[in-house]
């Protein structure tokens, strides 16, 4: 799924720009790539596909993309019809959600690397009657979790920050049978990712 605006130009760079000194060891990496350009580099060989959003200031999506995955992906994005401001470019690989800022100014645009922001999606695995949630956050996170029975009540509900690797396992063998929903919220900044398992009891 594409979804192009009239103001704004993509411009796949078909050769590798990006030598080894550059990598570290994140699959994601963004990078200036000159006047009002940027460039993101994914190292995609274990995932299915690379998802793509850059949201302006009001958290409106300005630009979408979802490519299936490849050896890499890797593309430079021209920002130069674009008005000045803030902005945040999403980069979800399937695994890992990678959010970095960035500041469109008149003939350039700032990147500053130290603000990117990453966390790996969570796990949400059953073992009988217990729940088991894994959730692994490089940046610190504010995360909202839910367990929610199929009308809407809510059984469960903890608001928490984590930085680092967070489990919690829930025994679920009190709860009335029925299906359930657990909900996880990851606020990463100015926007939100949203998780959801179902089960039934």
């Amino acid at each position: 799924m594409k979804r192009f605006l009239m103001f704004i130009s993509l411009v796949l760079f078909a050769g590798s720009f990006l030598t080894g000194s550059h990598l570290s060891d994140s699959d994601i990496k963004f990078y200036n790539a000159g006047e009002r350009t940027f460039a993101i580099y994914v190292d995609s060989r274990n995932v299915n596909s690379v998802h793509v959003v850059i949201r302006d200031e009001n958290r409106s999506t300005v630009y979408e993309e979802k490519n299936s995955a490849g050896e890499v992906f890797n593309k430079k994005y021209n920002l130069k019809n674009l008005p000045k401001g803030k902005y945040t470019v999403t980069v979800d690989n399937g695994l890992s959600i990678s959010s970095q800022p960035i500041f469109l100014l008149d003939k350039t645009l700032i990147i500053e690397q130290r603000d990117e922001t990453t966390f790996f999606k969570p796990s949400i695995r059953r073992n009988h009657d217990k729940i088991d949630v894994d959730l692994l956050s490089l940046d610190g996170h504010e995360i909202n979790l839910q367990i929610v029975d199929y009308e809407g009540r809510i059984n469960y509900q903890d608001e928490l920050l984590i930085d680092g690797r967070f489990q919690r396992r829930f025994d679920i063998s009190k709860l009335e049978k029925g299906n359930y929903s657990i909900y996880i919220t990851v606020f990463d900044g100015s926007v939100s990712h949203s998780f959801e398992k179902t089960i039934r009891v």
